[in-house]
């Protein structure tokens, strides 16, 4: 999975609620072009809905069940604690 599909598992990009000032900065990395329509937005909100129902959602429900796991082990075990805890301490 790359650092990307990781952001998507944790969040839903929308893109076309994206606003520009200037038109050239209206394409996106992903060669999506920002129309920003009430339209263009139904329509990507549409077609997240249905991603997220399907087999490309429940991959992504499982996978995060597995990172779960993965974080909760960490934290127990690792040094995950020991840092989150030492930064707590600067605040104290």
């Amino acid at each position: 999975m790359t650092v990307f599909d990781f952001a998507v598992a944790l969040a839903i990009n929308l893109k076309q609620v994206k606003t520009f000032t200037n038109s050239k900065f209206n394409k996106l990395y992903d060669g999506t072009v920002i129309v920003g329509t009430e339209e263009a937005i139904k329509a990507e909100l549409k077609q997240t809905w249905e991603t997220s129902r399907g087999t490309e959602g429940e991959a992504m429900r499982e996978w995060m069940k597995a990172l779960q796991g993965t974080v909760k082990t960490s934290w127990e075990s690792g040094r995950s604690k020991e840092k989150m805890i030492a930064l707590g301490s600067c605040f104290e």
